[in-house]
């Protein structure tokens, strides 16, 4: 994020070296709610490695997983998946947080 500028568009962030636990561990999602003052299942966490999906799931976060490391048939554990991030819209986000 640091080589790209991106760091300036996001008012808090959370990496591995704020926890104790790294992934699978859900501690470094769990950081980043707290930062937000947000409940686990009121955030959706946009994913392509297993094990940062499977830490994300064990934190109670919903998951948007990208399949543009695995095959969507590897992405079984995740709430929602897409192969491309034209389709993830608004609506996509909302859905899974509301149902």
């Amino acid at each position: 994020m640091a080589t790209t500028n991106l760091t300036k568009r996001f008012h808090y962030i959370a990496t591995a070296e704020d926890v104790d636990r790294s992934n699978p561990h859900p501690d470094v999602f769990l950081e980043a709610v707290l930062r937000i003052e947000r409940k686990p299942s009121q955030r959706v966490v946009i994913e392509d490695a297993l094990v940062d999906i499977q830490a994300a799931k064990a934190g109670g976060i919903w998951v948007l997983a990208a399949a543009n490391t695995h095959s969507e048939h590897f992405l079984t554990d995740t709430d929602d998946v897409h192969t491309s991030p034209t389709t993830v819209t608004v609506e996509t986000l909302q859905t899974l947080i509301h149902g």
